[in-house]
């Protein structure tokens, strides 16, 4: 089966997935039509909490499907996150003592890409602490789209710093674009990679304001995050 290939046991687990996530909270995704039909591209999004890929993954199409980069050795400690990534959404691990440039994650991300799936990436690297701020991005989106030759779609999210009931969830969607590949080395491309697609998130990124006057229920919410990459 094709990683891009969104099977029933996905399908199932997506559709509950959007009936929680709009029973809880108010989202709205601006530039749904700028999604591409087909995969086979990196999508990059900021990090503030912990439902920030299971809205993306409720907010895109089932089909193709998007594969998480994650660290293994986080989010397979428990039983209940093994459930969820292998539900809502696919990922390809690797590991912090190895790197995302091991062997075994190169040639994951290279399949999902060339299947037609879509990487998720969040370059960050950890949870922001900040809505409508960027940490610096770490280089591993840059070596991706090198050494790949693939496009990038960035996403800015917004409002899931602090989870409530009711709280409006903004998912804002860029341009699909090709980096430029400009430098004499791989390292100097990965480089320059980095800064065009963090520049394309910084961008699209706005300005954050909280809600006026609004009774925030659930507050609970934000504490179940997952921990950081």
């Amino acid at each position: 089966m094709s990683a891009a290939t969104a099977n029933p046991v996905f399908r199932l687990g997506r559709g509950i997935l959007r009936l929680l996530i709009a029973s809880v909270f108010r989202v709205e995704v601006e530039g749904r039509e700028r999604i591409p039909s087909r995969g086979g591209y990196i999508l990059v999004g900021n990090h503030l909490n912990w439902i920030d890929p299971l809205l993306l993954v409720s907010s895109f199409p089932a089909q193709p499907r998007i594969y998480f980069l994650a660290p293994g050795d986080v989010v397979l400690d428990s039983w209940w996150k093994v459930l969820i990534i292998r539900s809502f959404g696919g990922a390809v691990f690797y590991n912090r003592s190895t790197g995302i440039v091991a062997k075994e994650v190169v040639e994951g991300v290279r399949r999902v890409l060339n299947d037609g799936g879509i990487l998720g990436i969040f370059p960050e690297g950890r949870i922001g602490d900040k809505e409508g701020e960027l940490l610096p991005f770490h280089r591993g989106v840059g070596h991706f789209a090198v050494e790949a030759q693939a496009p990038v779609l960035p996403v800015a999210l917004s409002g899931t710093l602090e989870l409530y009931l009711n709280k409006p969830l903004r998912v804002r969607v860029g341009e699909l674009f090709y980096p430029r590949i400009e430098g004499d080395s791989f390292g100097e491309q990965v480089r320059e990679v980095t800064v065009q697609v963090e520049d394309a998130l910084r961008g699209l990124l706005e300005p954050y304001v909280e809600p006026a006057g609004v009774v925030k229920r659930w507050r609970w919410l934000t504490r179940l995050s997952l921990p950081s990459a």
